[in-house]
């Protein structure tokens, strides 16, 4: 399989299929509390079925919508293996995208073309920076900028009117993207409900923000999110339509061999 760098419509559908990771190496006064922020799923989307929308909105006002379902499971404790089908618009109609969590070397990521009909793998260089100008990167997404990190408990704050911890995260792994992060998460489930990124010069970048959540069956989702690039004075808006819980995921859906036939 040849190695191919990963389109920006991809990207939007990793967010949500990569909820869970272990605690890799936390430390600092804030570690106990980014620990738990860590455990806690905040995206929820591990052991579930799910639909999507991710609209992109540009400088200039235009907009793109891409539509994907994802399936999602546990495995090796709180690592995850997730499978995503987009289905629009008409040219990722097809598109699929698999991505198996790693505990100590980078995650496998593989995408089948159907134009190419074709298996590709996709390189873990690309967590490095944004791709195509994307709001979202896979430092944004896998986690690891938290997993190993030195986290800085600060005074409570609360965002709107709910009660939250508050941090600052210094992330101590080599291929880090971000100086530092600032996160605000809810004091009752520990889910993130808002996080600035600054960049390796110490420019504030990005800021995520949580505008919806939910509990289903105990498990709390969360339901919409916005990410602002405040360099590019663009955003993107995350929706989960549709939220099946499910812990009886067939594990072969996770096969990159069986991605053609899917």
């Amino acid at each position: 399989m040849r190695h191919v760098h990963l389109p920006l419509s991809l990207l939007v559908a990793v967010l949500l299929v990569s909820p869970r990771a272990s605690a890799d190496n936390i430390t600092g006064s804030g570690s106990a509390t980014l620990t738990q922020i860590v455990a806690s799923d905040s995206w929820g989307l591990a052991d579930a079925e799910i639909k999507a929308l991710a609209t992109i909105r540009e400088k200039d006002g235009n907009s793109r919508v891409v539509r994907f379902a994802a399936q999602s499971r546990y495995h090796d404790g709180t690592l995850t293996k997730s499978f995503v089908r987009f289905l629009a618009p008409p040219d990722l109609n097809g598109v699929k995208f698999l991505q198996i969590q790693k505990r100590d070397t980078d995650d496998e990521r593989y995408i089948y073309l159907p134009e190419l009909k074709r298996i590709r793998r996709v390189s873990g260089k690309l967590r490095a920076g944004s791709f195509m100008t994307t709001d979202f990167s896979f430092a944004d997404l896998d986690r690891r900028e938290l997993r190993f990190a030195e986290a800085t408990a600060l005074p409570d704050e609360k965002v709107g009117d709910v009660p939250c911890d508050r941090l600052t995260v210094k992330p101590t792994n080599d291929d880090a993207q971000y100086s530092r992060l600032e996160i605000w998460a809810r004091k009752d489930n520990h889910m993130i409900l808002k996080s600035l990124m600054y960049d390796l010069k110490g420019a504030h970048t990005k800021t995520l923000t949580v505008e919806e959540s939910k509990q289903i069956q105990e498990r709390w989702f969360i339901t919409r999110a916005r990410m602002e690039n405040h360099t590019g004075q663009r955003a993107t808006t995350l929706v989960l339509e549709q939220i099946v819980p499910r812990k009886d995921i067939p594990d072969d859906i996770f096969n990159s061999r069986n991605l053609e036939r899917q």
